[in-house]
Formats: structure tokens, sequence, C-alpha cells
């Protein structure tokens, strides 16, 4: 990989940076929503803006300095796309949650103790694999067409499984 100075950011890059950080602050605020409700209220509206902004930042940063150190370049990238997968899990399993808790079925008063230790562990395991399907099928597609640009031409389901 040919990293001279001319070729480290493209256009590309740089959209896809402000795309994973405008998708960061989105998801970024079910999450904060859930655990510091009143953080939420006070920083709700600069959260997206603030990711559309440091994330390509931050790459312009790592181009920078990728002159030196090569892979930082990639590593950056990585790293962006881990903490959107990350968001991603957290941020689809507090909506889920939240979802959830808003469909509630009546339970009979001799119930109440099974379905709280046991209801609430089987429901939080399926929803929590299910946000991690979604992460990791979100994290594939990512690291694949842009941390990593494969140009191979396998077929991505084959090469997913």
């Amino acid at each position: 990989m040919n990293n001279s100075p001319s070729t480290i950011g493209s256009r590309k890059d740089y959209t896809f940076g402000v795309a994973s950080g405008f998708l960061i602050g989105v998801l970024f605020l079910p999450i904060l929503q859930t655990t510091t409700p009143a953080l939420f209220e006070s920083f709700k509206f600069i959260i997206i803006p603030l990711f559309v902004i440091l994330v390509p930042l931050g790459l312009i940063i790592a181009s920078w300095l990728a002159r030196k150190i090569p892979i930082l370049w990639e590593l950056s990238k990585f790293i962006v796309i881990g903490v959107l997968n990350t968001l991603v899990d957290l941020g689809a399993l507090a909506y889920i949650q939240h979802a959830s808790a808003q469909s509630t079925l009546p339970i009979a008063p001799e119930d109440i103790l099974f379905v709280t230790i046991f209801g609430t562990i089987t429901y939080f395991t399926f929803y929590k694999s299910i946000t991690f399907i979604i992460a990791n099928i979100n994290s594939f597609f990512w690291n694949k067409y842009w941390t990593f640009k494969s140009t191979e031409n396998k077929k991505s389901s084959t090469e997913f499984t």
C-alpha cells in the first residue's frame, strides 16, 4: 500500500467519516438518554453535530500522523468503526428494551418473582443476541468496504459466513 501524502485520505474516506460520525451521534443518544437522562437533556442537540465534526477531524489528524507511521491511517478507521459498532449494539439494545418496556402484559402477583428473575434474563439475552448480530453485520461491511477496502470479487454472504 502506497501511503504517500497524496494518497492518505480520499474524499470517500472523509464522506464515510462524516456518515459514521452522524451514526455514532444518533446511536449515542438513546444510550445517553437511558443511562443519564439529565445529561441527555443538556446535550441532546449538540451530540450529533459534535460527532459529525470530530470524526472527520480525527481522520484528518490521523492522515497527517500516518505520513510518519503508515499503519495509523487504517488503525484510525478501524477505531471509528469499532466505536460505531459498539454503539450499534448498545443503541439497538437500548431501543429494543425501551420499546419492549412500553408493551408489557399484566403479570399475576404470584408470578412476579419468576418473571422478574427469569423473564428479564431471557429477554435480555434474546435482545442482546439480536443486537450482537446486527453489530457484527454492520462491522463486516464497514470494515470490508472502508477500513480495509476489499477489492476481491467474493460474494459478501459467503465471505461473511
